[in-house]
């Protein structure tokens, strides 16, 4: 239960001594039927702020009416209706305790939501970002800040469009349309800006929803810049991998031509170094048939890895490409 607020207890206080001080001046004077309407005043505050104390507190205070009612007549038919109206009071007050702990522990389960949800988001490593149907930024998490290079302060209140360059705006009003349509929009890649001007890449995923009652958008931002420069490095070296099988090829064929010319020489004008010339011609030949397997052999290799790391087929070498 939240804090007692501090007019509570004096106003219990006056309230309840009013009632006795009314019922006493009534009684008195002959009148039993007037004032017990004033008795919900105490038993309500009780029981709202109080909880379980305050429904004691007033099925005691209903009682103290029942005793000063009796002190003052015993008319058999009066007490009945005093008894009748105790009853009512203890019930009034049971329902109004009943109602008071049932909502007072609906709002601390949504209080202890409310925190878990903002403790939850303000340690994720993504970036939370929250702005309103104007692009206007109203929240981010300490990740955010951090990531670029500003503090929370200087962030909030500034449009969207701020840590956005601008070859990147049209992919974000394209998906700022969709989402304010109501369609769904999948996960997709945008590159943010930092305060020092260096680009990061993350992967928009985004929902409507209410924020200080008005409609506003949540994204998540998860940074997949790492990841992006890991794919060009692998993409550039397989591509000077492929470079180098098809310079490779190439070269074996522009050695094999020259060699023919040499043997066809040897074969026209035989000197006494033919042999060891023929023999030395075979012996290329042979080194060169080893790299062509070896560049066969890099070909699986290649496309396994093709298979494996999604590499398509512009990433080919040239040769396979005049193939097809």
């Amino acid at each position: 239960m939240t804090d007692t607020p501090g007019w509570v207890i004096p106003s219990l206080l006056v309230s309840t001594v009013f009632c006795i001080l009314v019922s006493y001046l009534s009684f008195s004077s002959g009148f039993f039927i007037i004032i017990q309407n004033l008795y919900y005043i105490p038993i309500i505050i009780a029981c709202i702020y109080y909880g379980w104390r305050g429904l004691l507190f007033s099925i005691i205070l209903a009682f103290c009416y029942l005793a000063m009612f009796a002190s003052f007549t015993l008319v058999h038919a009066l007490l009945q209706e005093a008894i009748v109206r105790v009853v009512f009071f203890s019930i009034v007050a049971g329902v109004i305790t009943v109602l008071s702990r049932v909502k007072d522990e609906a709002e601390t389960a949504l209080r202890d939501s409310e925190l878990f949800n903002r403790t939850l988001i303000e340690h994720l490593p993504d970036y939370v970002i929250l702005y309103d149907p104007d692009g206007r930024i109203q929240y981010i998490n300490p990740s955010t800040a951090v990531a670029l290079g500003y503090t929370v302060e200087e962030i909030i209140g500034d449009h969207i469009f701020s840590f956005v360059p601008d070859e990147s705006h049209d992919i974000l009003w394209k998906k700022l349309a969709e989402r304010s349509m109501g369609r769904k929009v999948s996960p997709y890649e945008l590159r943010i800006r930092r305060k020092d001007g260096r680009l990061l890449t993350v992967l928009v995923q985004g929902a409507l929803m209410q924020y200080e009652d008005s409609p506003s958008t949540l994204v998540v931002l998860t940074d997949i810049t790492g990841r992006k420069i890991e794919e060009e490095l692998r993409s550039e070296a397989f591509s000077q991998i492929e470079d180098n099988m098809y310079r490779l090829s190439i070269l074996n064929d522009q050695i094999r031509n020259p060699l023919s010319v040499i043997s066809g020489l040897v074969d026209l004008e035989p000197g006494p170094h033919a042999d060891q010339i023929l023999e030395q011609i075979d012996e290329i030949n042979r080194i060169i048939t080893l790299l062509d397997l070896g560049v066969l052999e890099s070909e699986s290799i290649r496309s396994f890895m093709r298979k494996h790391d999604h590499l398509t087929d512009i990433d080919r070498l040239p040769t396979e490409s005049a193939d097809q």
